[in-house]
């Protein structure tokens, strides 16, 4: 009996090794038009392929007259996630950080192809004009670190869109992730900012009694 287990943990242990160590093709398509999405992802390992796809239209819940009240008497609060605001604010804080996991990644990913074109437009412009300074900014590192990449920003300045088409085809070891992930999620800057969200999200304020 004991054998048979220690050839077991044997053949675990070598399938782990050879996970983590032997390089993946992955091969992601996506792409979002209105209210369409199409996603598709193709993995190649050793010789093995598995694709991925969904596609479909992005639906919105009936609400009842009670939820609709609820959310217009909410609507002067602020959503730590779904706040356009915030959202800029989010970028902000963690650009730094986020760029340099970029050129760490960079080091790590052996890149074949990307390609993406990005639509978007907030209602206001000074949003989209933050969001745009943010995407340019990793456009000059994306062409600086990679000559197969093609990365087309068109900001709308008078219409609230999000539309976008993206494809890349990257070779990665998993156990060349740890590191570059490690040191971004370990961020001063990061933590906080993920304590925060957590804080507002799952952490009722507390209640005075006067």
């Amino acid at each position: 009996m004991l054998p048979i287990l220690y050839e077991a943990a044997f053949c675990i242990l070598l399938l782990i090794l050879l996970i983590l160590f032997i390089s993946f093709n992955v091969i992601i398509d996506i792409s979002k038009k209105k209210d369409l999405i199409d996603k598709r992802v193709t993995v190649n390992w050793m010789g093995l392929s598995y694709t991925i796809k969904k596609k479909g239209k992005r639906t919105k819940k009936r609400k009842d007259k009670n939820e609709t009240e609820d959310k217009v008497k909410k609507s002067g609060e602020k959503s730590s996630i779904r706040n356009v605001s915030e959202m800029i604010g989010i970028i902000r804080t963690v650009k730094k950080p986020f760029l340099k996991l970029l050129e760490e990644l960079f080091k790590v990913f052996k890149i074949q192809k990307i390609s993406s074109d990005i639509t978007f437009g907030f209602q206001d412009p000074y949003d989209t004009g933050i969001v745009c300074g943010f995407l340019y900014s990793t456009n000059a590192l994306l062409y600086q670190k990679c000559k197969n990449c093609n990365y087309s920003i068109n900001p709308q300045f008078m219409d609230t869109v999000f539309d976008f088409y993206f494809i890349a085809e990257v070779r990665l070891r998993l156990c060349s992730l740890f590191l570059p992930v490690l040191s971004f999620v370990s961020n001063r800057k990061v933590l906080s900012l993920a304590w925060t969200i957590i804080r507002r999200q799952h952490i009722p304020k507390p209640s005075i009694n006067i």
